[in-house]
């Protein structure tokens, strides 16, 4: 299984457990939905790393930084 997958299966057992204490009705819709935040999260991780390495100095293997 995938880490992707992995994290869609999480959070949808995790919701699903909330919806179903709050009386909510959990459809497979919901659980398709899941895919969703984890592009968005995965999407938001990616953008942080490349900020940072856009930002950050570079160093060199005669330990140089430029």
């Amino acid at each position: 299984m995938s880490a992707r997958q992995l994290a869609e299966d999480y959070l949808a057992h995790y919701f699903k457990t909330v919806f179903e204490a709050a009386g909510l009705l959990w459809i497979s819709d919901n659980a398709a939905e899941m895919g969703v935040i984890v592009d968005a999260l995965h999407e938001m991780v990616r953008d942080e790393i490349r900020a940072h390495a856009e930002n950050a100095p570079h160093l060199y293997a005669d330990g140089s930084t430029g």
